[in-house]
């Protein structure tokens, strides 16, 4: 792999993560502009305040589920032409595939049958096995809510896709890990001077 093929693969992951850490659409900025649009009338009520909170948590879901689907496709494109320059690409492609795969049907499962307003709102004991939601789970409950897992998942799956570039990338220019995997080999098996 080139350098220049190296920094060209960097790029899409290191946009998304970007993306996604400094998101735009924060709650509290939709929260805000929704109290602006709402009308004087509601401002009244004692609706107010839950109406604006459920805006502020249906738009932030919205927002994270609509960012996922463009973020996980530059992750999984850049990654093919990142296995593309390999000299055997069907094993790690294999590979790559089945994370990918695995990575979809999990947030597939978790995000399936659910509200976004729900999505946004309700912490979730397992991700893993079935999402049950908590009752009565404050906001600094220590479990996550589906947007966060979500979130999480996004900034994973880039992550995963920048450490398997410079990965490939030391593999073929420097046969770092070849080498490493030697001394590694030689110093856990050395038993000491024979006598």
């Amino acid at each position: 792999m080139e350098t220049r093929t190296f920094g060209l693969a960097l790029i899409p992951p290191a946009m998304a993560l970007l993306v996604e850490i400094w998101n735009p659409l924060s709650e509290t900025k939709i929260e805000n502009d929704s109290a602006a649009d709402l009308p004087e009338e509601l401002k009244q009520t004692t609706f107010y305040l839950e109406t604006k909170h459920r805006v502020a948590v249906f738009g932030g879901a919205t927002a994270e589920v609509a960012g996922l689907a463009p973020t996980l496709v530059s992750s999984v494109t850049s990654g093919f032409a990142v296995i593309g320059d390999l000299e055997d690409p069907f094993g790690p492609a294999v590979i790559y595939v089945i994370i990918f795969l695995s990575v979809t049907i999990f947030v597939i499962r978790l995000l399936s049958g659910v509200t976004l307003y729900n999505i946004g709102s309700e912490r979730i004991e397992s991700i893993f096995l079935r999402a049950r939601p908590i009752q009565n789970a404050g906001p600094n409950h220590k479990h996550l809510t589906r947007q966060e897992v979500v979130k999480r998942t996004i900034i994973g799956s880039n992550v995963f896709l920048i450490l398997a570039t410079l990965g490939v990338f030391l593999f073929e220019v420097t046969s770092w890990p070849a080498s490493w995997l030697h001394e590694l080999i030689c110093c856990l098996t050395y038993r000491g001077p024979s006598r």
